[in-house]
């Protein structure tokens, strides 16, 4: 990427487009579930928000190449693939 932030659209660009496309509506699932008080609504929630801002500090670094959109980015990503780890060690435990 160059320092101006004029980056080229890859493919990385293009699962970013799909998260905020599939995770979206997902926010509004939480918001769902938190209503009719089902479980599961704060993970959901949780999850939907880091992904969504994640994918959104991706797209914006190709107009801007800042160090905070990188940063922001790394680090919604990397709370998003851990949650995702913890979720998925405690689901077989609860069968």
């Amino acid at each position: 990427m160059s320092s101006n932030g004029d980056a080229k659209f890859g493919f990385r660009h293009g699962l970013a487009i799909a998260q905020l496309v599939c995770f979206s509506p997902a926010i509004l699932y939480a918001w769902s579930f938190r209503r009719t008080g089902r479980i599961g609504s704060f993970c959901i929630g949780v999850q939907s928000i880091l992904r969504v801002v994640g994918a959104s500090t991706k797209l914006a670094s190709l107009k801007s190449a800042s160090s905070s959109l990188r940063t922001a980015n790394f680090v919604c990503e990397s709370l998003g693939i851990i949650l995702l780890t913890f979720l998925y060690l405690e689901f077989p435990k609860r069968m």
